[in-house]
C-alpha cells in the first residue's frame, strides 16, 4: 500500500473553503522560482481558504501555506479533484491528471535556464497545451498574479478527458518524441 510522506487526514483535503493546490512534481531538482512566486502571490492577499503546496525537493517554503513534500498517488488524485484552483509544474503526468479531473490548471513549466530541469520539454508541452486552450500558462513567475486572477475568475472546467481522447495522444506522442531525442534513435 502506498503511503503519503506527509499527513493529510481524511476529510481535510478541501473542507468548505477555497483550496489552491500547488504541485512541483517529484523531480530531483527543486522549484524555488515557483515557490517564491507563490509567496509573492499570497502576500497581502486574502484567499477564502487554504493553500496546499506539494513541495518535492524544493528548499524554499512559502509562508502562510500548508507545505508537504510528497503525497501518495491516491491523495494526489483526490486533492486535484477537490481543489478549486491548481498551479502546477509542466509535467505531462500532472497536467494529464488535472485534465482528466476536468480542471484547467495554471502551468508554470520548469526551465533548464534556471537549472530546474535537464531540457525544456515542459516548456514545449506548456506552449502546445496553451495554444489549444487547455491550460493557463505562466512563463515568468512575475506574471503569476494576473494569470491566477484570470483563472480564479474563469474557473473553467471542461468535460473529463477519457484515456482515448486527443490530449492523451498528444502527451504520449510528445513523451515519445522526447525519448527519441534522448536515445538518439527511433
Amino acid at each position: 500500500m502506498e503511503k503519503s510522506l506527509g499527513e493529510l487526514p481524511e476529510g481535510d483535503l478541501r473542507g468548505k473553503h477555497f483550496l489552491i493546490f500547488v504541485t512541483v512534481g517529484n523531480g530531483k531538482q527543486g522549484f524555488d522560482r515557483l515557490m517564491w512566486g507563490i509567496e509573492r502571490l499570497l502576500e497581502g492577499e486574502c484567499f477564502d481558504g487554504e493553500v496546499l503546496i506539494q513541495t518535492g525537493h524544493t528548499s524554499h517554503m512559502p509562508k502562510n501555506c500548508r507545505c508537504i513534500p510528497f503525497v501518495s498517488r491516491k491523495d494526489f488524485r483526490q486533492i486535484i479533484a477537490n481543489a478549486s484552483l491548481l498551479v502546477t509544474h509542466g509535467g505531462a503526468g500532472t497536467i494529464g491528471q488535472c485534465l482528466i479531473a476536468g480542471k484547467k490548471p495554471v502551468v508554470v513549466p520548469r526551465m533548464s535556464a534556471f537549472g530546474e530541469i535537464v531540457n525544456d520539454h515542459q516548456l514545449e508541452l506548456t506552449r502546445e497545451l496553451e495554444a489549444q486552450g487547455k491550460i493557463f500558462a505562466v512563463y515568468d513567475v512575475g506574471n503569476l498574479r494576473p494569470v491566477v486572477e484570470r483563472a480564479m475568475a474563469n474557473r473553467e472546467t471542461h468535460t473529463s478527458v477519457r484515456k482515448e481522447t486527443r490530449i492523451v495522444g498528444i502527451v504520449k506522442d510528445f513523451l515519445d518524441e522526447i525519448k527519441v531525442r534522448k536515445d538518439g534513435c527511433r
